[in-house]
């Protein structure tokens, strides 16, 4: 699952069975239990590693408008909620 900060910071924690990436310029930026990327584009990259390892067969976006953006053009699945 890859989000934003912005949308880290709104759910506050990783979500239960899932590995989170957090997308982040912020040098000094931690996220408990979650791993952070500095670009979209390296958010990506390991989320897909992630997925492999563990034989998961997508990636989960789930904002901001941000990373959405960003990430649009590699999406060949969209879920509306």
């Amino acid at each position: 699952m890859v989000m934003g900060r912005k949308t880290w910071d709104s759910i506050g924690r990783p979500l239960p069975g899932r590995e989170t990436i957090v997308v982040t310029r912020d040098e000094t930026f931690h996220a408990e239990g979650a791993h952070v990327a500095r670009t979209p584009d390296a958010a990506l990259a390991l989320a897909q590693q992630r997925a492999t390892a563990m034989s998961a067969d997508e990636v989960a976006v789930v904002g901001g408008a941000e990373i959405y953006r960003a990430l649009m053009p590699h999406a060949d699945r969209i879920v509306l909620t």
